[in-house]
Protein backbone atom coordinates (compact mmCIF):
# COMPACT_ATOMS: atom_id res chain seq x y z
CA UNK A 1 0.00 0.00 0.00
CA UNK A 2 2.88 2.50 0.83
CA UNK A 3 4.83 2.02 -2.85
CA UNK A 4 1.60 2.66 -4.34
CA UNK A 5 1.04 5.74 -2.52
CA UNK A 6 4.87 6.32 -3.77
CA UNK A 7 4.31 5.09 -7.34
CA UNK A 8 1.25 7.58 -7.53
CA UNK A 9 3.38 10.48 -5.82
CA UNK A 10 6.06 9.76 -8.36
CA UNK A 11 8.49 9.42 -5.29
CA UNK A 12 11.21 7.77 -5.81
CA UNK A 13 11.75 5.04 -3.96
CA UNK A 14 13.59 1.55 -3.63
CA UNK A 15 12.12 -1.37 -2.24
CA UNK A 16 13.79 -4.98 -0.37
CA UNK A 17 11.83 -8.14 0.13
CA UNK A 18 14.41 -10.00 2.32
CA UNK A 19 14.72 -10.40 4.99
CA UNK A 20 11.56 -8.44 5.58
CA UNK A 21 9.80 -5.96 3.12
CA UNK A 22 11.92 -2.44 3.63
CA UNK A 23 10.56 0.86 1.47
CA UNK A 24 13.68 3.64 1.05
CA UNK A 25 12.42 6.91 0.64
CA UNK A 26 15.99 8.99 0.21
CA UNK A 27 17.25 8.84 4.40
CA UNK A 28 13.73 7.07 5.39
CA UNK A 29 13.32 3.62 5.88
CA UNK A 30 9.50 2.37 6.24
CA UNK A 31 9.79 -1.14 7.49
CA UNK A 32 6.67 -3.77 7.42
CA UNK A 33 6.76 -6.52 10.59
CA UNK A 34 4.14 -8.91 11.32
CA UNK A 35 2.12 -8.33 14.56
CA UNK A 36 0.87 -12.17 14.94
CA UNK A 37 4.80 -12.88 15.82
CA UNK A 38 5.56 -9.91 18.72
CA UNK A 39 9.03 -11.50 18.82
CA UNK A 40 9.53 -10.26 15.53
CA UNK A 41 8.87 -6.43 16.80
CA UNK A 42 11.10 -6.77 19.60
CA UNK A 43 14.27 -4.68 19.98
CA UNK A 44 13.27 -1.92 17.34
CA UNK A 45 13.26 2.03 18.46
CA UNK A 46 10.58 4.18 17.47
CA UNK A 47 9.91 7.85 17.71
CA UNK A 48 5.71 7.89 17.26
CA UNK A 49 4.13 4.14 16.76
CA UNK A 50 0.57 4.57 15.12
CA UNK A 51 -1.39 1.33 16.41
CA UNK A 52 -4.47 0.91 13.74
CA UNK A 53 -7.95 -1.33 15.49
CA UNK A 54 -5.86 -1.31 18.31
CA UNK A 55 -9.42 -2.74 20.30
CA UNK A 56 -8.35 -5.76 18.42
CA UNK A 57 -5.03 -6.54 19.18
CA UNK A 58 -3.41 -8.69 21.88
CA UNK A 59 -3.19 -6.29 25.13
CA UNK A 60 0.37 -7.87 25.23
CA UNK A 61 1.47 -6.74 22.13
CA UNK A 62 0.84 -3.18 22.68
CA UNK A 63 2.12 -3.25 26.42
CA UNK A 64 5.02 -5.68 26.37
CA UNK A 65 6.08 -5.22 22.32
CA UNK A 66 5.14 -1.78 21.54
CA UNK A 67 5.39 0.68 24.12
CA UNK A 68 8.73 -0.38 25.02
CA UNK A 69 9.85 1.00 22.03
CA UNK A 70 9.74 4.57 22.79
CA UNK A 71 11.27 3.83 26.37
CA UNK A 72 14.26 5.51 25.14
CA UNK A 73 13.46 8.16 22.48
CA UNK A 74 10.36 9.71 25.18
CA UNK A 75 8.46 8.86 21.81
CA UNK A 76 4.50 9.07 21.07
CA UNK A 77 1.91 6.41 20.47
CA UNK A 78 -1.39 6.62 18.80
CA UNK A 79 -4.41 4.28 19.81
CA UNK A 80 -6.88 4.55 16.42
CA UNK A 81 -9.93 1.44 16.46
CA UNK A 82 -13.44 1.04 16.92
CA UNK A 83 -14.23 0.05 20.24
CA UNK A 84 -14.84 -3.24 21.12
CA UNK A 85 -16.22 -3.87 24.54
CA UNK A 86 -14.56 -2.36 27.77
CA UNK A 87 -11.12 -4.28 27.20
CA UNK A 88 -7.52 -2.52 27.13
CA UNK A 89 -8.69 -0.14 24.87
CA UNK A 90 -11.19 1.30 26.45
CA UNK A 91 -8.70 1.50 30.00
CA UNK A 92 -6.33 3.69 27.50
CA UNK A 93 -9.58 5.94 26.61
CA UNK A 94 -10.51 6.57 29.84
CA UNK A 95 -7.02 7.53 30.93
CA UNK A 96 -7.17 10.67 28.39
CA UNK A 97 -11.11 11.39 29.76
CA UNK A 98 -9.74 11.38 33.36
CA UNK A 99 -6.35 13.91 32.17
CA UNK A 100 -3.98 10.64 33.53
CA UNK A 101 -0.20 9.69 32.39
CA UNK A 102 -0.36 12.46 29.63
CA UNK A 103 -2.80 10.30 27.83
CA UNK A 104 -5.46 12.62 24.86
CA UNK A 105 -8.45 10.93 23.93
CA UNK A 106 -12.00 11.48 22.05
CA UNK A 107 -14.30 9.39 20.22
CA UNK A 108 -15.58 10.95 16.48
CA UNK A 109 -18.75 9.70 15.36
CA UNK A 110 -18.78 8.62 11.06
CA UNK A 111 -20.80 11.29 10.78
CA UNK A 112 -17.73 14.03 11.18
CA UNK A 113 -15.65 12.05 8.64
CA UNK A 114 -16.34 14.25 5.14
CA UNK A 115 -16.33 11.18 3.37
CA UNK A 116 -19.25 8.55 5.16
CA UNK A 117 -22.86 10.26 3.37
CA UNK A 118 -25.45 10.57 5.51
CA UNK A 119 -27.48 8.90 3.45
CA UNK A 120 -24.79 5.25 3.83
CA UNK A 121 -25.80 5.95 7.64
CA UNK A 122 -28.86 6.22 7.28
CA UNK A 123 -28.66 2.85 5.21
CA UNK A 124 -26.77 0.71 7.79
CA UNK A 125 -29.28 2.26 10.74
CA UNK A 126 -31.81 0.22 9.03
CA UNK A 127 -29.62 -2.80 8.47
CA UNK A 128 -27.77 -3.69 11.62
CA UNK A 129 -28.80 -3.71 15.13
CA UNK A 130 -28.93 -0.04 17.20
CA UNK A 131 -25.98 -1.76 19.33
CA UNK A 132 -23.98 -3.26 16.14
CA UNK A 133 -24.42 0.63 14.37
CA UNK A 134 -23.33 2.87 17.85
CA UNK A 135 -20.39 0.85 18.08
CA UNK A 136 -19.15 0.71 14.18
CA UNK A 137 -20.39 4.12 13.26
CA UNK A 138 -20.73 6.17 16.75
CA UNK A 139 -17.68 5.22 18.01
CA UNK A 140 -19.59 4.07 21.89
CA UNK A 141 -17.99 1.84 24.26
CA UNK A 142 -20.67 -0.80 24.99
CA UNK A 143 -20.25 -4.22 27.06
CA UNK A 144 -20.29 -7.65 25.08
CA UNK A 145 -23.40 -8.92 23.22
CA UNK A 146 -23.80 -11.50 26.02
CA UNK A 147 -23.26 -8.94 29.28
CA UNK A 148 -26.10 -9.23 31.52
CA UNK A 149 -25.09 -6.21 33.30
CA UNK A 150 -23.19 -2.83 32.20
CA UNK A 151 -20.13 -2.55 33.53
CA UNK A 152 -20.94 0.93 35.14
CA UNK A 153 -23.89 -0.72 37.24
CA UNK A 154 -21.64 -2.68 38.76
CA UNK A 155 -19.13 -0.20 39.21
CA UNK A 156 -22.14 1.71 41.17
CA UNK A 157 -22.18 -1.13 43.73
CA UNK A 158 -18.55 -1.24 44.72
CA UNK A 159 -17.99 1.08 47.40
CA UNK A 160 -14.59 1.20 49.77
CA UNK A 161 -16.80 0.68 52.84
CA UNK A 162 -20.08 0.15 54.33
CA UNK A 163 -21.55 3.09 56.13
CA UNK A 164 -23.59 0.49 58.24
CA UNK A 165 -23.22 -3.12 58.38
CA UNK A 166 -25.34 -4.59 55.23
CA UNK A 167 -28.64 -6.54 56.79
CA UNK A 168 -31.27 -8.56 54.91
CA UNK A 169 -31.36 -11.41 52.84
CA UNK A 170 -27.82 -13.36 51.13
CA UNK A 171 -28.19 -14.05 47.77
CA UNK A 172 -25.52 -16.08 45.73
CA UNK A 173 -24.93 -15.40 41.61
CA UNK A 174 -23.28 -17.80 39.86
CA UNK A 175 -22.66 -17.10 36.01
CA UNK A 176 -20.88 -20.54 35.04
CA UNK A 177 -17.86 -19.72 32.03
CA UNK A 178 -17.93 -21.93 29.15
CA UNK A 179 -15.49 -21.87 26.49
CA UNK A 180 -13.91 -18.03 27.06
CA UNK A 181 -15.35 -16.93 29.66
CA UNK A 182 -15.00 -16.44 33.10
CA UNK A 183 -17.28 -18.29 35.96
CA UNK A 184 -18.53 -15.31 37.79
CA UNK A 185 -19.14 -15.62 41.54
CA UNK A 186 -21.12 -12.74 43.20
CA UNK A 187 -22.38 -12.11 46.84
CA UNK A 188 -24.90 -9.56 47.66
CA UNK A 189 -26.63 -8.47 51.45
CA UNK A 190 -29.80 -6.85 51.44
CA UNK A 191 -33.18 -6.29 50.02
CA UNK A 192 -34.47 -4.73 46.32
CA UNK A 193 -34.26 -1.56 47.28
CA UNK A 194 -31.01 -1.58 48.80
CA UNK A 195 -28.67 -4.03 48.48
CA UNK A 196 -24.26 -3.92 49.07
CA UNK A 197 -22.20 -6.54 47.01
CA UNK A 198 -20.33 -8.01 49.41
CA UNK A 199 -18.17 -10.29 47.16
CA UNK A 200 -17.46 -10.76 43.45
CA UNK A 201 -14.88 -12.62 42.15
CA UNK A 202 -14.19 -14.58 38.68
CA UNK A 203 -12.08 -17.61 38.25
CA UNK A 204 -11.06 -19.02 34.90
CA UNK A 205 -9.38 -17.52 31.73
CA UNK A 206 -11.95 -14.29 30.64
Amino acid sequence: RVVGWLERLEIGHTVRRTPHPRVHVGPHTIRARSGHVGRSLRGQEATHLVIDEAAFIPEALITEVALPMLATTDGRCTMISTPNGRNHFWRFFRFGQEHQHGVWSRTAASAESPYVSASFLAVQRELISDRAFRVEYEAEFLDGAGCVFRSELVEACLVPRWDAEPRGAVRIGVDWGRYQDATAVAVVVGSREHAALVELHATGDA
